[in-house]
């Protein structure tokens, strides 16, 4: 039997938190449960489940790719949400925390790859396993979101750079916010390709698209948000991705061997309360107010003493 994780506690795959009131409808290409977590079969398996409302959740995975150049794809709904690649020289594993936005009754999770152990395109993962096993799966969690000022989710894999940059994938990165007074948004952003574009979404609309169009792989700035009602459950979404890259835009020579899916990075991405420039002309204007003070005060105690 294959297995490739030293098995410690029972990881059940998948699992759903009490809360979300999902329900699981049917599995298919899924492999019994077995200590470490469970096997997927064949290039193409479905978990169906049902939910009572509308909402978004959090979906974290951990995944194995037994074979070198193996992809593998997860769908949502008929959505791409994740892609991962086993590089040569790489263990295969992945992992991230996923947010996903599910509809009200029938929703479909799918998982596609390339390969498998009986497909036959090459020598099998596992000889003395009968089965067709393709990917593994520790972990597949749906869970509550989490709302947490420096949590990003749709984090993407990257064997080249790491702290204090998060790298993204083509689907690019979230932020959860509540707050509901005024705000500012404080990005650093690292781009892979020259001239590479991007565009910042709250709630699904485009709210802001950084002008710069120079040629160097950072981009500062900063703009605020507009006053709008939040999404769903109270809670803001704010999302960062790329613009669509052009065929001939070359990555920079810092990340060009970087994973092929992993798009830009993010060095900051914060939310700070904005300052109108009424409050800076009137803090100013106190300021001055007290200096005027203290002037007219020194010069009364000079005129007293003589």
């Amino acid at each position: 039997m294959a297995d490739f994780v030293p098995a410690t506690k029972l990881n059940i795959v998948p699992t759903f938190d009490s809360t979300l009131k999902l329900k699981q409808i049917e599995q298919i290409n899924f492999r019994t449960q077995e200590p470490w977590g469970r096997w997927l079969l064949s290039h193409r398996a479905k978990l169906v489940f049902d939910s009572p409302k509308a909402q978004h959740i959090e979906l974290y995975f951990k995944s194995y790719l037994p074979y070198e150049k193996q992809w593998g794809k997860l769908v949502v709904n008929s959505q791409i949400i994740f892609r991962e690649l086993h590089r040569p020289q790489m263990s295969g594993e992945f992992g991230s925390h996923l947010l996903i936005e599910i509809q009200k009754g029938r929703n479909t999770l799918e998982i596609m790859t390339n390969r498998s152990n009986l497909d036959g395109l090459g020598s099998p993962f596992a000889r003395s396993d009968g089965s067709d096993i393709s990917v593994g799966l520790r972990r597949l969690d749906f869970m509550p979101v989490q709302v947490q000022s420096h949590f990003l989710y749709g984090l993407q894999p990257s064997s080249f750079i790491g702290s204090p940059y998060s790298s993204a994938g083509q689907q690019g990165l979230t932020k959860l916010f509540t707050q509901r007074s005024p705000l500012t948004v404080e990005y650093r952003l690292l781009r892979r390709f020259e001239h590479q574009g991007f565009t910042f979404n709250l709630d699904g609309k485009s709210v802001y698209s950084p002008s710069d169009e120079g040629s160097g792989n950072l981009l500062i700035g900063k703009f605020n948000l507009p006053s709008t009602i939040p999404y769903t459950n109270n809670i803001h979404v704010l999302k960062v991705r790329s613009l669509p890259i052009a065929p001939s835009a070359k990555p920079f020579s810092t990340t060009a061997q970087d994973d092929p899916d992993v798009q830009f990075y993010i060095q900051q991405l914060e939310l700070k309360p904005t300052t109108s420039s009424f409050q800076t002309s009137e803090w100013a204007a106190g300021l001055l107010a007290l200096l005027l003070s203290c002037l007219l005060w020194l010069l009364l105690f000079r005129h007293q003493r003589l």
